[in-house]
């Protein structure tokens, strides 16, 4: 059998992708200026066509890892009901998720799977996703715990309502 070799920059690029996906920052934040693309999704996108013509132009494609047929099923799926659109705004959000269901579970599974070819990968891309998660996690408790309203930074999240009714438990139960 023959063994899949994949480039040490796409590796590095995988890594890079992830790091770039902790992120929120958009092309356009607001609905109203354009659907939400984040930079990880254009760095994916890049990364996918750098891969893509790599792939090509070396003869690997054919050792490829190609994504469960399920996933080229949910992305006809989604052209069909695509079709099934009945106005402008419902095409446009359709074409949206069209493209993003390729990105992510196609392009972006291909990238994973072909880079994560030896134990020392999946561990690097395992251990940074871990790390990274992590640390997003305990940002994200922070600010939930330090201020609860960003434009009224002495509102705690003791003071604030939230879902359920947990932030007044939390209020009136001493920590």
């Amino acid at each position: 059998m023959t063994e899949r070799k994949a480039p040490g920059w796409l590796l590095w690029g995988v890594l890079l992708l992830i790091v770039l996906a902790q992120t929120q920052a958009a092309l356009a934040k607001d609905l109203k200026d354009g659907p939400f693309v984040s930079g990880a999704d254009v760095f994916a996108a890049l990364l996918f066509g750098v891969w893509l013509l790599w792939a090509l132009a070396t003869g690997a494609w054919r050792r490829v890892k190609w994504p469960p047929l399920a996933v080229g099923a949910l992305v006809v799926v989604a052209i069909v009901a695509l079709g099934r659109a009945d106005s402008p705004e419902a095409v446009k959000s359709g074409i949206v998720d069209v493209a993003q269901y390729i990105l992510y579970f196609v392009c972006v599974y291909l990238l994973f799977a072909n880079a994560m070819t030896s134990e020392t990968s999946v561990k690097r891309v395992v251990g940074l996703l871990c790390v990274l998660t992590a640390i997003m996690v305990l940002v994200g408790l922070a600010q939930y715990v330090m201020w609860a309203d960003p434009a009224a930074p002495g509102e705690t999240f003791r003071r604030v309502s939230s879902t359920f009714g947990l932030g007044e438990v939390i209020a009136s139960t001493p920590l």
